[in-house]
């Protein structure tokens, strides 16, 4: 696009693309210098003020959120994004009419899909701190609806991304392969990764702002570091001689395996600022989890933090999010995928749990709300830092940060128990994944559904 954008530089459609993939690559100051240009083209486009309001949300700058929204609206009264901005933080501040106003304005204003989606969520949040939870559950749903026209769906549904997670767990020696990496250990200058995982929704963004608030520790925010790793694994594969992925892992030489552990080196430093360089970086993704086989292989020394959370809230939480879609969270639009991809990952977790031999610690998102400060110095032990101050202010913290993950807004608002038990209210909604939640369930001691 930027090519593009060079070659033509008054096409205004192309810098307004532009400015989207960079606010969606977390490139926030090129996004507003490429609006800035694409205004000099069109200065009467309300979608550009609009988009400058979303991401001056995102780097929570207040003032200037409001300044933006009030340009587009001048121009366009019913632009929806700028309603669906104004309406979020209304809700924040707790004006639910005028909430609900907007985001119903945004409805009706919506000139896209994505607008509708977004609109729907936003006018279901206000419901549901209405306490109107049905309504919330159908808005809500009215939301993913929208967002399942969208035309690259199909495609992302058809991925086998989630097809996968076998190649690490079925094969009938899987155990003594892991036993087997385990003992091994590599003679480079390169740290143990420190990876914090779990299923979407199950608290990785609390784990990681508060592990990130200590001056010590950084974090890279759901880089996508093993996709590197994994392109040039296959690359370096003998398909001639070993049938299996676990054996065709298990029969890189050192040398490869060490070139592997450069790479997700690599990428791990290239996503943090030159001057973070020395400190802990956490490696935060939630989809981690389904990559621990292959991180078991080449980093045996790694550590891992698995959010564990009860799993029935973090379907409806799922649900209810406005996602940026990809193979993973496009599963999200509908109760019935929700349910057999939270039953894949999760079952693939009870599964390889077992074998795995890294350093391994869970973490259960009730317990960390419910007794903070305990559960928050276990986990800085358990990376090698000490306690310190800072992690009880985590949330002014990351009040003053870019957290681009959907609990941005949650993490700024400190610890509190308000989502257990959410699931509770929309329990006679969630059907299958009642039936997908009865083995974490068991194995974690969740409190179990009521009977008919």
């Amino acid at each position: 696009m930027r090519r593009a954008t060079a070659l033509r530089p008054d096409e205004h459609d192309w810098l307004l693309d532009l400015a989207k993939l960079e606010s969606r690559a977390r490139r926030f100051e090129e996004a507003c210098r490429t609006l800035e240009r694409a205004e000099a083209c069109r200065p009467g486009d309300a979608s550009i003020p609009a988009l400058r309001a979303e991401i001056c949300r995102k780097l929570r700058r207040g003032e200037e959120v409001e300044r933006a929204v009030g340009a587009a609206l001048a121009l366009d009264p019913a632009q929806s994004l700028a309603l669906t901005v104004r309406a979020r933080e209304r809700l924040r501040a707790g004006d639910l009419d005028g909430a609900q106003a907007d985001a119903e304005g945004a409805i009706r204003g919506a000139v896209s899909d994505a607008e509708l989606g977004a609109a729907h969520h936003l006018r279901g949040d206000v419901l549901e701190r209405r306490g109107r939870f049905d309504d919330a559950f159908d808005a809500h749903m009215a939301g993913n609806m929208a967002r399942a026209r969208g035309p690259s769906v199909r495609a992302l549904l058809d991925d086998p991304f989630p097809r996968r997670l076998g190649l690490y767990t079925e094969h009938p020696d899987a155990p003594s392969f892991y036993r087997r990496w385990g003992a091994r250990r590599y003679d480079d200058d390169i740290p143990a990764p420190l990876i914090l995982a779990g299923f979407p929704r199950s608290g990785t963004t609390l784990g990681e702002q508060i592990l990130a608030a200590h001056p010590g520790v950084t974090s890279t925010e759901e880089e996508e570091h093993t996709a590197p790793v994994i392109a040039r694994m296959l690359a370096m594969f003998d398909r001639s001689t070993a049938r299996h992925h676990l054996e065709r892992l298990d029969a890189l030489t050192d040398e490869q395996v060490m070139e592997l552990r450069r790479v997700y080196r690599d990428s791990v430093e290239r996503a943090v600022p030159e001057r973070e360089r020395g400190l802990r970086i956490v490696d935060k993704h939630p989809f981690r989890l389904n990559d621990l086989g292959l991180i078991n292989r080449i980093f045996p020394e790694a550590r891992v933090i698995v959010m564990i959370r009860d799993p029935r809230d973090v379907c409806v939480s799922a649900l209810f999010q406005n996602f940026e879609l990809n193979p993973g969270l496009v599963r999200f639009l509908w109760v019935q995928t929700t349910a057999r991809w939270y039953g894949a990952l999760m079952g693939f977790w009870l599964r390889i749990r077992g074998m795995l031999t890294l350093d391994l610690m869970e973490v259960r998102y009730e317990d960390l709300v419910g007794d903070f400060e305990p559960n928050a110095r276990a986990m800085l032990e358990f990376i090698g830092a000490d306690w310190h101050d800072d992690v009880a202010r985590f949330h002014e913290i990351a009040g003053s940060r870019t957290v681009t993950s959907a609990s941005y807004n949650a993490v700024t608002q400190g610890v509190n128990s308000r989502s257990v038990g959410r699931w509770k209210r929309y329990a006679s909604r969630l059907g299958p994944i009642m039936e997908a939640a009865t083995p974490v369930i068991e194995a974690y001691g969740y409190e179990p559904a009521p009977g008919p």
